[in-house]
C-alpha cells in the first residue's frame, strides 16, 4: 500500500496538515501535567513524536517513505511507549500462557 503515489502524497499532507494542532494539544497536555500512563495517553504520546518527526524529516528533505520509516523508529524507540509495549507484550503472553497475574 506504502508503495502507491497517491496514498503516499495523502498521508504526507495530511500528516503535514496535523503538526501544529497536535503540538499545541501537547503543548496543553503536558503543562496541564500529563504522564504518558495507560493506553489513550500513551497512544497521544506516540502519535505526537510520529507526527512531529515526520515532518521534521520532511522539512530536511527526506522523501516520504524514509520519513515514515524514521518517525515509526523515534515512537518505538521513546522509553514510554518501548515500557508500554513491552508491558502489554507480558500481558498478552501470561494471558495466552494462562498465568494469573
Amino acid at each position: 500500500m506504502l508503495a502507491d503515489e497517491l496514498i503516499l502524497e495523502n498521508l504526507d499532507e495530511a500528516l503535514r496538515l496535523v503538526l501544529d494542532p497536535a503540538c499545541r494539544a501537547l503543548d496543553r497536555m503536558f503543562s496541564l501535567g500529563f504522564q504518558p500512563v495507560g493506553d489513550l495517553p500513551t497512544l497521544c504520546l506516540a502519535s505526537g513524536i510520529f507526527i512531529w518527526r515526520y515532518n521534521e524529516c520532511r522539512a530536511m528533505g527526506v522523501t516520504i517513505p524514509d520519513s515514515l520509516a524514521i518517525a515509526q523508529g523515534s515512537v518505538l524507540s521513546n522509553p514510554n511507549v518501548s515500557k508500554y509495549l513491552a508491558s502489554k507484550g507480558f500481558h498478552v503472553i501470561n494471558n495466552v500462557a494462562g498465568v494469573n497475574e
